[in-house]
């Protein structure tokens, strides 16, 4: 004697916010106790992998459906024309009813990629530079270099991928461009990226000469300062020199 199944299908749409992605165009159609869901997945960056999971009614939306094949599961890719079928006879045995369907997808991969450095940024000799990436596996350590015409100069270690590194940029590093700093996943070395061809710059020295008031005994006072942001004398003018005092009066 042959089972036979009655599903009335619902669906029920289930977006994770997080980083944008979407699911949309969800269709369901029943054949037996064979149903095939159809959608589409829309990422926020190139190369994302998902988790796709999909639950029912039958549990109130406990637990996953475990009698899926298809486009379910984890290393799931954006796309269109994800396909999901779903055993019901095998997942429920006899069955008579209603059913409604809730799919959701959880990003678990993203490829790393630069925020900062920038092409053409200037990188201060002897002063901390914050390097900013997003991606990459949270639960990994990645490896930055440094690398000035794609070759290495300087193997600056393994970090924690949170996102943000502070640079204490040595002062012993010579001035120039073709600088770039390289990120990997020690366990995917393929998947290295590099940032922008930045420029390391020396802090300029600027000299003040005191105005007259400072002057004493005909020697002027000069006042050195190292700053990253200019300084001391008035806009424009780096070395800026006081007027001469005027000429005694009275008396031989």
């Amino acid at each position: 004697m042959k089972s036979h199944y009655y599903l009335a299908l619902a669906l029920l749409l289930s977006i994770n916010v997080v980083c944008a992605q979407s699911i949309k165009n969800i269709a369901a159609s029943a054949k037996g106790s064979q149903v095939t869901i159809t959608y589409e997945l829309e990422g926020s960056e190139a190369g994302q992998k998902f988790d796709v999971v999909v639950k029912s009614s039958k549990d109130n939306f406990t637990a996953p459906l475990k009698e899926v094949t298809g486009d379910v599961g984890t290393n799931q890719t954006a796309g269109t024309h994800k396909t999901i079928t779903w055993n019901a006879r095998k997942e429920l045995g006899a069955f008579k009813g209603d059913i409604a369907f809730e799919i959701t997808a959880t990003i678990t991969f993203t490829p790393l990629k630069f925020i900062k450095p920038t092409t053409g940024a200037g990188v201060k000799i002897g002063k901390t530079y914050t390097v900013e990436w997003k991606g990459g596996d949270v639960n990994r350590n990645l490896k930055l270099e440094l690398l000035k015409n794609n070759s290495q100069v300087m193997d600056m270690g393994n970090i924690n991928n949170t996102g943000s590194y502070a640079w204490q940029v040595p002062k012993t590093m010579t001035k120039g461009g073709g600088f770039q700093l390289k990120l990997s996943d020690p366990t995917q070395p393929n998947d290295a990226i590099v940032s922008g061809t930045f420029q390391l710059k020396k802090i300029p020295i600027w000299v003040y000469i005191a105005p007259a008031a400072l002057v004493a005994g005909g020697v002027a006072a000069l006042l050195i300062s190292n700053s990253s942001g200019g300084g001391g004398g008035e806009p424009g003018n780096s070395n800026p020199i006081a007027d001469p005092p005027p000429p005694p009066t009275g008396g031989n």
